[in-house]
């Protein structure tokens, strides 16, 4: 809950890792700049950055990350559906190419995008559940289901779900939940 503290902390490190030239940790802590962002309702300026960055170090898995995020953040803090999905397009198709293991997070960002335009996204949702099985992307699937049917005011239905993804939540120890939950 303390936004500036963490945003100070990611500061830190990515400007000593860009110091020393750590190009990971620097990676990581602008991802996570990136998501202050995005929490606090903020341009995503630092997930624009943390795309370049990986794609210019050739960070396969930390440049899906960013452009999960950067879509995200096109989508919801800009409205930019289009450039959302765009993004997301080109992520999920190089993602299935080199067999990278976040293709199913991408095709379940891309579906809850799509949610935003057409009322049925459960085929993609259930293909990024065959593609991992993973608890953490069951939860957020299953909280994505959620706030789909939430929006569409089917309530027993998200209630349903969001039961779910509290049952899932508190099974996996350390997990922070999603905001739908």
């Amino acid at each position: 809950g303390d936004r500036d503290t963490a945003r100070a902390a990611w500061e830190i490190q990515a400007r000593d890792a860009a110091a020393t030239g750590r190009t990971q940790a620097q990676l990581r802590a602008v991802v996570q700049l990136g998501k202050v962002e995005l929490f606090a309702g903020e341009a995503p300026d630092r997930l624009r950055e943390a795309v370049e960055l990986a794609h210019a170090a050739g960070s396969l898995v930390e440049l899906a990350w960013a452009e999960e995020n950067l879509a995200i953040g096109l989508a919801v803090l800009e409205s930019d559906l289009a450039a959302g999905l765009s993004l997301l397009d080109r992520a999920i198709a190089r993602a299935r190419h080199l067999q990278l293991d976040q293709l199913a997070y991408l095709v379940a960002a891309r579906a809850m995008t799509r949610s935003y335009m057409i009322e049925d996204v459960d085929e993609e949702l259930a293909e990024a559940e065959a593609l991992v099985s993973s608890p953490d992307l069951l939860l957020h699937t299953t909280s994505m289901r959620g706030t789909i049917a939430l929006r569409a005011a089917r309530w027993d239905e998200a209630i349903a779900w969001f039961e779910r993804s509290v049952e899932l939540a508190r099974s996996m120890p350390g997990v922070v939940p999603m905001d739908g939950i």
